[in-house]
This record gives C-alpha cells, sequence and structure tokens, in this order.
C-alpha cells in the first residue's frame, strides 16, 4: 500500500498546528489511545488503537481496536495494527514525546517493527528520524548543509555516501562510535549489512510530507 499513513502517539512534543498539518495531508490517521484524540481535534477521524487507559472521547462512528494487553506499550499496538492492516511505511508523530522513559519505549518498538520488514519515520521537534535496517538504506536528495547524526540502536556497520564525514563499512555501536552532527553534501545514501540505525535530519518538519 503505497499510500500516507499516519500514526500518532500521545506524546506532548510537537505544537499542535504541526499536528493537525500532518493529520490533514495523511490518507489514513492511526491514534494509539489518546494519541487518537489529537486526530480528532484536528478534524479527522482516526482508527483508535489501544488499551483505551487514556481516551476519552466518543467512539461513536470510529474503528476502535481495543487492546488490554499489558505487556505491549501503546506503540507497540499502533505498530502491529499498521502491519497487520498491511501497511509497511509509515510516519509517526508524538514518539519524541514528553518522558525519556517513554521515548526509549517507542524507539525499542520501533527496532522491533523495522526487523519484521516496516518502514518508520520519526517526525520530531527539529527535523526527522528514519531507521535504517539491512536492505532498507537511507536515500535522500537535496540534503546539502543539512546536519545528519547516525544513531546505532543494535551494533551496525554502516556505509554512507555524499556526507562530509564518510563511513566505510564503520562499526557504529552504542557503546562505541556514533556519527553525531554530520552534515549532508548533497544527495546522501546511508546503508547498513547488519543492525539497526536511526538517522537524525535537521529538516524542517512542520511542513508534512
Amino acid at each position: 500500500m503505497n499510500r500516507r499513513i499516519l500514526g500518532l502517539l500521545a506524546g506532548s512534543d510537537l505544537p499542535f498546528e504541526t499536528v493537525k498539518r500532518w493529520c490533514l495531508a495523511a490518507d489514513t490517521v492511526y491514534g494509539a489511545d489518546s494519541g487518537a484524540e489529537l486526530a480528532l481535534e484536528a478534524g479527522v477521524k482516526p482508527v483508535v488503537v489501544g488499551d483505551m487507559d487514556s481516551y476519552a472521547s466518543s467512539r461513536e462512528g470510529l474503528r476502535v481496536v481495543e487492546d488490554p494487553d499489558q505487556d505491549t506499550t501503546d506503540c507497540d499496538k499502533l505498530l502491529a495494527l499498521l502491519s497487520a492492516d498491511g501497511h509497511k511505511v509509515v510516519t509517526l508523530c508524538g514518539a519524541e514525546g514528553d518522558r525519556l522513559d517513554h521515548v526509549l519505549g517507542n524507539l525499542a518498538s520501533c527496532v522491533r517493527a523495522v526487523q519484521n520488514g516496516m518502514e518508520i519515520r520519526l517526525v520530531l521537534r527539529v527535523g526527522f528520524g528514519v531507521f535504517v535496517t539491512p536492505g532498507c538504506p537511507l536515500r535522500r536528495e537535496g540534503l546539502a548543509g543539512q546536519g545528519m547524526s547516525l544513531i546505532p540502536l543494535l551494533p551496525s556497520t554502516v556505509t554512507t555516501e555524499g556526507l562530509q564525514w564518510e563511513l566505510n563499512a564503520q562499526r557504529l555501536s552504542l557503546e562505541g562510535l556514533s556519527s553525531i552532527s554530520n552534515v549532508g553534501l548533497g544527495d546522501v545514501t546511508v546503508s547498513v549489512t547488519e543492525g539497526a540505525l536511526l538517522v537524525i535530519t535537521s529538516e524542517n518538519s512542520a511542513n508534512p510530507w
């Protein structure tokens, strides 16, 4: 399915007007628990998923998938439903959140999902986050002058083209090296032969797609 699919989490990291623009530009919006209420406030009817512990709005006219499992997070539930519905490419808002434990939990959920073939982009306060895994490289045009950081969420062997400080089968890991505040020179490719990498760019994320 090659559509604009937006997932909303409840993190209050983004201005509402930014979230609203993304909701209105999406073909379909999924919201995890109270994240779905952001879509309703924006005037969009979302698919609602979660254990419903923080969703207080009406369910009338909405598709609601209630999942009471307490061993999975709202982000887990959201990504699992997206995958079950056949959506393999998704943009997430609210994943950056306002609590570090939730941020780390959301990143862990995304790593599990991308390892199962999903492509995920995060809308951040500053820029975007894109997950890179074997067989799913990042290829972007026109990133000259853009700040780029490559964060290994799992130990990763990384090769780049188009960065100021290139990596050639470089081993990155949380206990070893990362590439922080690198700079794009134009068209950029980032690929890994193993691991899971989060690439953060400093682009303007206020405008959708």
